[in-house]
């Protein structure tokens, strides 16, 4: 699945999960979502498909909801959403 595709079915995914990505991070990365192992590390699909952590789904949804409330047609389209929070995990996640 490409990080696009989990950002636009975000409210599919339980808040307890994490999202994964390969590098470099882009709208068309690849991105696993899975539940943190208990023992910490990478869950087998991540670590097979070579990816990194990038956030919790709960905190991409808080993200998103506060993008929604702007109302800005900038955030409008799932490309932009990505992008956006693209930036917030690198900068200030």
């Amino acid at each position: 699945m490409k990080l696009i595709e989990v950002i636009a079915d975000i409210g599919s995914f339980s808040e307890e999960d994490t999202i994964y990505v390969a590098e470099p991070w882009s709208t068309e990365a690849l991105a696993v979502v899975s539940p943190e192992p208990q023992d910490g590390g990478l869950p087998d699909a991540a670590r097979v498909g070579g990816m990194e952590y990038f956030l919790e789904v709960a905190i991409a949804k808080d993200f998103l909801a506060d993008l929604k409330r702007l109302k800005s047609i900038e955030f409008s389209t799932d490309e932009a959403k990505t992008k956006r929070l693209i930036h917030y995990a690198i900068n200030d996640a």
